[in-house]
């Protein structure tokens, strides 16, 4: 065989390689659960002498059934949570990483909880290196989907993380793994269902925007990534089964919110940029109302605003939410019947916030721990929300935590 086969061999065999599905994460790694544990945690806002701070833990921290409760996922290294969704029950699934269990450097660690957080059950799934859960969703069969990385270590590039998704059963077992070889640890960063028995993920691939459109049994129907290079944020389909996503887009020095709209079968029906007079400006959240209009809210110049938009994405309102205090923002989303949720960081501590678009009043200002840092935040019907993230112990271990409150 001469050079030139030998060189054509190698770049086929290498071809396969990376095209194959990679095997089944393993299972929970039961014998080493007992080192981790899910704890009702007494304090949530910084200790203080003050009557100001003990109103705030009464509130928060009510401790009576399903209202309010606040949770640690406490081991011995690193414990992280990145998303929360409420599930059909009124509990919560949550997924992240786990150090303190995991067989190699992190796991993918999973859990479910009931309405009071307390733990169901709690699955880990380890690869080859560091592996983390990013986004989980229960469909409306009661199984869940999680989108997940994983590390894999190429000849020619080195330690990258690649996104794939699974399925689990209700009780928490592994029914499919999917790799979709995207080698960007932000291409898959949240999840939906859609008519049909299908699923939508939403993300960014290389610096452009990515929607894939995957079956039921994890086979990938339809791609769209964006022809500019721009940040989607968030998605949402409408009643009429018209597919919206949101976020930002460079336009060289400046950043203006973008929208797109596409079909079930993923074709662009329209995309927009909005100019808002700013030079930095983000789409956070997005839903369509009964009349068919959009609602966004995003912020500018870190601070927040909501718009209102016509079917088609034209600009009908725009309101500032600097003078109600949501400034430096970290966080902006929608909620039910007209309320708009925000998480700040003042010099010091997190700041929930809520306001109430109907009759322009704050529903509620809330001062957390300076130790936490929280990555999702969603609101439960009109009167709840949810939180989870990260509680900072010490250099090398911090631990998981969830917060459900209500609106007051």
């Amino acid at each position: 065989m001469n050079n030139f086969s030998v060189v054509i061999v190698a770049i086929f065999l290498f071809f396969i390689a990376c095209k194959k599905d990679v095997p089944p994460l393993s299972e929970e790694i039961s014998e080493l659960i007992d080192s981790i544990s899910f704890v009702e945690t007494d304090t949530l806002v910084e200790d203080s002498t003050s009557s100001e701070n003990d109103t705030l833990i009464n509130t928060l921290i009510q401790g009576n059934g399903c209202e309010s409760f606040y949770r640690s996922l406490v081991g011995p290294k690193m414990e992280d949570l990145n998303s929360i969704q409420p599930t059909n029950d009124g509990g919560f699934i949550c997924c992240g990483s786990t150090e303190s269990i995991a067989v190699n450097e992190d796991d993918i660690l999973v859990l479910k909880l009931n309405c009071m957080g307390e733990t169901e059950w709690l699955k880990t799934f380890s690869g080859e290196g560091a592996d983390f859960g990013i986004y989980s969703i229960q469909n409306s069969n009661g199984e869940y989907i999680v989108s997940c990385l994983y590390q894999i270590d190429l000849w020619d590039k080195g330690l990258n993380l690649d996104g794939h998704l699974m399925k689990m059963s209700e009780d928490g077992r592994l029914l499919w793994d999917r790799n979709f070889h995207l080698l960007d640890p932000n291409a898959m960063t949240k999840l939906m269902e859609i008519p049909g028995g299908n699923y939508l993920s939403l993300g960014n691939y290389l610096d452009k925007g990515l929607i894939i459109c995957i079956d039921e049994e994890g086979t990938e129907k339809w791609r769209y990534r964006t022809q500019y290079y721009l940040e989607l944020s968030d998605f949402t389909v409408s009643a009429d089964q018209r597919i919206l996503a949101c976020g930002s887009i460079s336009t060289g020095i400046n950043y203006d919110i973008y929208l797109l709209e596409l079909n079930l079968k993923g074709e662009l029906q329209w995309s927009r940029k909005i100019d808002i007079d700013s030079p930095a400006n983000k789409a956070y959240s997005i839903r369509v109302l009964e009349s068919n209009e959009i609602m966004v809210a995003g912020t500018s110049d870190a601070s927040g605003f909501v718009m209102k938009l016509d079917e088609t994405g034209h600009k009908l309102e725009y309101r500032s939410l600097r003078d109600e205090g949501f400034v430096l923002l970290d966080k902006i989303i929608l909620g039910d019947n007209n309320k708009v949720l925000g998480l700040k960081k003042d010099s010091v501590n997190e700041v929930l916030m809520v306001f109430n678009l109907d009759n322009n009043s704050m529903v509620m200002e809330k001062v957390l721990a300076g130790n936490l840092v929280f990555r999702d935040l969603h609101a439960i019907f009109d009167d709840s929300f949810v939180l989870c993230g990260n509680s900072f112990i010490e250099a090398g271990n911090r631990d998981g935590v969830i917060l459900k409150g209500i609106f007051n």
